[in-house]
């Protein structure tokens, strides 16, 4: 149920019971009722006045007089009436004005007491905030006095400071004198260690380098993998590349026991008979690779008119790369390649190898992909810098593949034996673990998985030849 109504029922009773309107309803209603009495009357005398109009003229006369006043009172109190009626009806209006603006200041009340009601919700707010400053500021007043506390204590300090750092003036220069003492005699103990070092020295014996222009020492490469023997925890040798057997004869005189690979027929026909015999020999007429499959070995010639080149055999690949002009490719056959990893699998040679000497002319870094999972000690490798014509184009070892190949299957020291090409002059040198060529050079890199192997053979390749430093 609304509640306007309500409200404005309520407004029409208060004034309805003001003394005024009281007195004017009172008024109107005495009036109506004398009216209607009169009325009645008036009725009832000109019954009478008919019955006596035959009895006495007199009366008569005097009856229609008071008819007559009555008459004139009756329009009289019609126009009381009336009067009143207006003065209701003016009262009426005033009343609805009066209404109506009761309601337009009822409108402002409660407006006005939603504005009082935010007002003293910000003023919670404001009296929340005061209390908050007030204990802040009592927080600061705190601080203010913590912090003259502490510039009281620094002025203390700094004054303890200040005789510290004059004791301190005086501890320097004693400082300074042990430190002049103290050089001094450093250097008298430089001077001793060094007589020490001179004496050292010369008690000490030097390893002993014999050159007999063996092949061994003439290719440090070939001097090194014998030296390692001594070292490997396993004899079994492979070598990926034989050609007609040079390396595989030096394995076999250091005591490696050798796993021979040469793709080409007549090359490995050489091969077989120059070493067969010997009872640590095994040769296999196939490729390695990094899978299983059967591709095209491409065949290179010597132009040259002196054959420079010796023997072209040695430069076959299965790759069809950049060659000087005098020496190219000029025939083709297919061969069998194999992984190592299925080697090993299927048993055709050892799990246990020491020692992996790859020479595939620009193919090394598939073979290096094709070992699968296993480990050897010692993995040789060949590289070409890209500004020498074997390394130009087209080619799989270049030094810095080989490196990152290598690293990722943890073989973590190298050693590079390397050459400068073109250059007569230069002899072969060495440098460990860079992995960028030279400019313009060849040569073999030996990785190691063992640090201890490494640095046996720096230590060999630092008596033997000469080592590179970069800066």
């Amino acid at each position: 149920m609304s509640l306007e109504p309500q409200e404005k029922k309520g407004v029409v009773s208060f004034f309805a019971n003001l003394p005024l309107i009281r007195r004017i309803k009172i008024i109107k209603e005495l009036s109506l009722e004398k009216l209607d009495q009169i009325l009645d009357k008036s009725n009832n005398l000109e019954i009478k006045t008919n019955s006596l109009l035959n009895n006495d003229t007199s009366f008569l006369e005097a009856n229609i007089l008071v008819i007559q006043t009555l008459k004139s009172i009756y329009k009289q109190s019609q126009n009381y009436y009336n009067n009143l009626l207006t003065i209701v009806q003016e009262v009426s209006k005033k009343l609805s004005f009066l209404l109506q603006n009761n309601e337009s200041q009822n409108t402002k009340l409660n407006t006005l007491e939603e504005k009082i009601n935010t007002v003293d919700e910000n003023l919670s707010i404001v009296n929340e905030e005061i209390t908050n400053i007030k204990t802040l500021s009592e927080k600061t007043l705190s601080e203010q006095n913590h912090l003259k506390q502490l510039y009281d204590n620094s002025l203390s300090q700094q004054n303890v400071i200040k005789q510290l750092y004059h004791d301190s003036l005086s501890q320097q220069n004693v400082i300074k004198q042990l430190c002049e003492n103290f050089l001094q005699q450093q250097q008298s103990l430089f001077q001793q260690q060094q007589k020490i070092t001179n004496i050292v020295t010369d008690l000490t014996p030097k390893p002993l380098i014999i050159n007999d222009s063996s092949k061994e020492l003439n290719e440090p490469e070939i001097g090194l993998m014998m030296y390692l023997y001594s070292f490997l925890p396993n004899r079994y040798a492979i070598d990926v590349g034989a050609n007609i057997g040079d390396v595989s004869e030096s394995l076999l005189k250091a005591g490696y026991e050798v796993y021979a690979f040469e793709p080409f027929l007549p090359t490995y026909e050489k091969l077989k008979l120059r070493l067969e015999k010997n009872p640590n020999f095994h040769c296999h007429q196939i490729a390695l690779g990094s899978n299983n499959d059967t591709k095209e070995l491409y065949l290179a010639t010597d132009k040259t008119p002196d054959k420079i080149y010796q023997d072209s055999s040695l430069y076959n690949s299965l790759i069809k790369h950049s060659m000087p002009e005098d020496l190219s490719f000029t025939d083709s056959t297919t061969v069998t390649v194999k992984t190592l990893a299925s080697l090993h699998d299927s048993r055709e040679i050892p799990s246990n190898v020491g020692l992996v000497k790859i020479d595939t002319e620009g193919f090394d870094l598939q073979v290096i992909q094709g070992m699968g999972l296993y480990q050897y000690p010692v993995v040789i490798t060949e590289f070409w810098d890209s500004q020498i014509p074997f390394g130009i184009s087209e080619t799989h070892n270049k030094l810095e593949n080989l490196v990152t190949e290598m690293r990722r299957r943890k073989y973590y020291w190298h050693i590079v034996m390397y050459r400068v090409w073109g250059d007569k002059n230069t002899s072969i040198a060495f440098y460990c673990n860079h992995s960028h060529s030279v400019t313009n050079s060849w040569g073999n890199i030996f990785f190691f998985q063992d640090y201890n192997i490494f640095v046996q053979a720096h230590r060999w390749a630092l008596s033997v030849i000469s080592e590179t430093y970069f800066y």
